[in-house]
């Protein structure tokens, strides 16, 4: 019987490899997040060191093309657009290489945060911890 260079000694290297979701004992483990979101109300600046009654998001995110990235985002003074389901929000973004901020649309109904410039959105009601990802248009 011809035995192959891998299994050369009898002993098998497991039939797991290093990219499934079970564990040596054969038992399944958790796939690690690679975004969250979370929506805050009422919060504190960091400017004035005053209370702000008004909502705050956070998010990140973890990517190979974009690297790991944060968000914070709180609405405007001027909220209004023209559509009435949505609001204007700032939106200060960190990557790895630095800040930017961009502007931000809020959807009063659905609760979700588009951010157009970067294509990604927010979402804090998505299960496990809320998501913030790119996303597509649709045709």
């Amino acid at each position: 019987m011809a035995y192959s260079n891998y299994n050369r000694g009898g002993y098998s290297r497991g039939s797991y490899g290093r990219r499934s979701n079970y564990s040596y004992a054969g038992r399944p483990t958790q796939k690690r997040k690679k975004s969250g979101c979370k929506m805050r109300s009422g919060w504190t600046s960091r400017r004035t060191g005053e209370r702000v009654d008004d909502n705050l998001l956070t998010g990140w995110n973890k990517s190979k093309s974009r690297g790991f990235i944060t968000f914070v985002a709180i609405p405007r003074k001027e909220r209004e657009t023209s559509n009435a389901n949505f609001e204007h929000w700032v939106v200060s973004v960190s990557f790895s290489t630095g800040k930017k901020t961009f502007t931000g649309f809020y959807n009063i109904n659905r609760r979700l945060l588009t951010i157009p410039d970067l294509g990604m959105v927010a979402n804090p009601n998505a299960p496990n911890g809320g998501y913030f990802g790119t996303f597509k248009k649709s045709k």
